[in-house]
């Protein structure tokens, strides 16, 4: 058996001795799955074409007799599979038309949008996070670009299940597993094939045009549509950056906020705002570096509040770890998706790349030294959460809208069930009120307050941009102009409660 290990676990990357013996069977061994895989690629007329994982390199030697007029490159993280690719390929590569490289499916060299059709045989099953992986392909990829993955494997078949007991590191995926991998990094026009009598697969996907910085244009378009809907209502009423105390502060982005809880030299983020151009400025008034964030508490996958994680972002925290309800996580991998506007209107979908701990209700963090308290608020979207840290400050995303008479259910034509939403506060207020003491509840859009009775005043009723609401003085005209919003306020004024 360990004879047996550890050559098949050569397959994952070929090293000394047994990594060419299994290198030399490769080429040969998947020649009928590649060429079965080649058959479903559309007409095509690429100049330039990527095989990750390009083993013993006939694959990448199929794409350039198929193309004859593509440049291909061919890369794998094993040293001797260059050197086979490299060999086998080695006419085409005196000829100018081939390169074989030493590189990471989760970390591709390539400037964006290099390629015009990627190819993966056989190879996925290692690749570190099928979602971040996916996103490097979608990033090399030229708009209208396609990849298509093939296995040997779907995922069910016995003996891919022997093989992933022996050989370590390696996962075989189901078709609907890839395909919702694809979606979540921002592919489209994805379909999946099985072999008529073989467990293999190939599943192709495409890169549509237009689909590059999908984030910062609904960023941008929200805040143009936004502003036009709400300005003179009232409704958005966001702090200023600044520090509600020693331990809580804040970013204004707009009409939204993002707080940073800090305890013993350890900062944890809360929601990451829009795609937002001065976040790291206005981080730099509160003295917060951005490299050192190294947590980030997510209350829902809203524009204005994961913005700064998506992939076409600043990618400020990248190496950040990311914490979400695992039924929020199905809106990130396209298994639902996100509607507003009485449902009638669906939001495009979010990308990111952060390594990401799914919560479930009630489950209780310690991040170094900090407590965290996860619960489940759903309404707004259907996996909110809300965090209560070190059991005095309450997070509450979209679950609250502070009125200048109290609070409310948020704003109705965001949620996907308001129904749900007047339930959950009612459960959440329950909550709150048993542990008998004080409690900062803080908003994402309209300040703050540590007074219970305020903050649920009228829990049964929605904040409607079509009802008559109680005058609010302090409510900006259109709280999209930041004018008052200046780093000289931001160190010296306290951010005061609503009540």
């Amino acid at each position: 058996m360990g004879l047996m290990k550890s050559f098949f676990s050569q397959t994952r990357k070929p090293e000394g001795l047994l990594g060419k013996m299994m290198l030399n069977g490769m080429n040969p061994g998947h020649a009928k799955l590649a060429d079965w895989g080649f058959g479903h690629l559309p007409a095509l007329a690429p100049a330039n074409a990527i095989d990750i994982g390009c083993g013993g390199g006939r694959n990448a030697g199929e794409l350039l007799r198929k193309y004859p007029r593509a440049h291909v490159t061919a890369v794998d993280y094993s040293e001797l599979s260059v050197a086979k690719a490299r060999d086998y390929n080695r006419d085409m590569i005196a000829a100018g038309r081939c390169d074989v490289r030493q590189g990471d499916a989760s970390n591709l060299a390539f400037p964006d949008a290099s390629f015009d059709l990627a190819t993966a045989f056989e190879t996925v099953y290692f690749w570190p996070g099928l979602e971040k992986c996916f996103g490097q392909v979608f990033r090399v990829l030229k708009p209208g670009g396609i990849f298509m993955i093939c296995n040997e494997s779907d995922g069910t078949d016995a003996a891919s299940k022997r093989f992933e007991g022996i050989i370590d590191g390696m996962k075989c995926y189901t078709v609907r597993q890839i395909e919702a991998a694809l979606r979540a990094a921002g592919f489209s026009g994805i379909s999946g094939d099985h072999h008529t009598s073989k467990p293999w697969i190939a599943v192709l996907a495409k890169k549509c045009r237009g689909a590059e910085n999908r984030s910062r244009k609904a960023t941008e378009d929200q805040r143009k549509s936004m502003s036009r809907l709400f300005r003179g209502t009232g409704i958005f009423k966001p702090l200023n950056t600044g520090r509600i105390d020693a331990h809580v502060a804040c970013v204004r982005e707009w009409v939204a906020n993002i707080f940073f809880y800090t305890k013993n030299g350890v900062t944890i983020m809360i929601d990451a705002g829009y795609n937002y151009p001065r976040l790291k400025e206005k981080m730099g008034w509160l003295d917060i570096d951005p490299a050192s964030i190294r947590h980030i508490l997510i209350t829902h996958q809203d524009t204005d509040h994961v913005g700064a994680l998506e992939t076409d972002s600043d990618l400020l925290f990248k190496d950040a770890t990311v914490y979400l309800s695992g039924i929020e996580n199905r809106y990130l991998t396209g298994e639902a998706r996100r509607r507003v506007i009485y449902r009638l209107y669906r939001l495009p979908m979010v990308r990111s790349d952060n390594r990401r701990v799914l919560l479930t209700d009630g489950q209780i963090l310690d991040i170094e030294g900090i407590r965290v308290e996860c619960l489940l608020v759903p309404g707004h979207t259907w996996g909110h959460m809300v965090y209560l840290i070190d059991g005095e400050y309450l997070f509450t995303g979209d679950t609250i809208w502070f009125g200048a008479d109290g609070g409310y259910s948020f704003i109705s034509t965001l949620a996907e069930s308001n129904r749900v939403a007047v339930k959950s506060l009612e459960k959440l207020e329950a909550n709150l009120r048993s542990r008998k003491r004080r409690i900062s509840v803080i908003t994402g859009h309209t300040g703050w307050s540590d007074d219970l009775d305020f903050c649920f005043a009228h829990r049964d009723r929605l904040c409607s941009l079509f009802r008559k609401r109680v005058p609010d003085p302090e409510a900006p005209y259109d709280g999209y102009i930041e004018d008052d919003d200046i780093e000289e306020k931001a160190r010296t004024v306290s951010l005061k409660k609503k009540k």
